[in-house]
């Protein structure tokens, strides 16, 4: 690890090498350190070896920019945010809109005859309310309560296999959850089944 101002002053020939070549070694380690370099410059390279991120000193030499995350236990760089106007593969891309709101935002496997829950991605907990009846509670809520819903309910067992999926009567479409209605079309009633697959896309708030 090594940093270095990049002034080189008058001294011995020796000494001037010496210098010289701490300087070409900070250069070469990105100036790695525990701590930011005493003397910075605009778009100026920091390794922070503490936290084994790479930053890069903004153009008005007033603060570091997080450039990535080196995980060194798995050899692998890591990025916190992505900003990019397509995503490709050097054949094919698609515009990032396109990622970022066509996929989904939650999605819940809700089995309620067990009482169970198989899969979930930003479910923050199930509400039974009654047969058929229950509500989905996001963990990060949608920035307004005009986000899909595409459902796939089925049950495993009993006569009744087909049903349809509903908002619940008694349960709005909020920003923070999701009220659902099992309904058999045999029976014109609500009722436990034992797979509630649903899926929701929107902007997060």
């Amino acid at each position: 690890m090594a940093q270095h101002d990049y002034v080189i002053a008058n001294d011995t020939a020796a000494n001037v090498r010496a210098d010289i070549n701490n300087a070409l070694e900070a250069i070469a380690e990105n100036n790695s350190g525990a701590s930011a370099p005493a003397t910075t410059y605009p778009n100026q390279w920091w390794y922070d070896t503490s936290n084994n991120i790479l930053k890069i000193r903004n153009e008005a030499d007033t603060a570091w920019i997080n450039a990535f995350t080196v995980n060194q236990a798995d050899s692998q760089i890591e990025f916190t945010t992505v900003n990019a106007t397509n995503y490709g593969d050097g054949t094919d891309s698609v515009p990032a809109s396109a990622v970022l709101e066509g996929t989904a935002k939650a999605y819940i496997n809700y089995d309620q005859v067990g009482v169970s829950v198989s899969g979930s991605y930003n479910v923050s907990s199930i509400t039974d309310n009654s047969a058929g009846n229950f509500t989905v509670n996001f963990t990060n809520d949608f920035a307004n309560n005009t986000y899909g819903c595409g459902a796939f309910p089925r049950n495993t067992v009993g006569a009744s296999t087909v049903f349809h999926c509903a908002t619940s009567a008694n349960d709005t479409q909020a920003t923070g959850s999701f009220g659902m209605l099992s309904v058999s079309y045999v029976t014109g009633t609500a009722a436990d089944i034992t797979v509630n697959a649903a899926d929701f896309t929107g902007d997060l708030a």
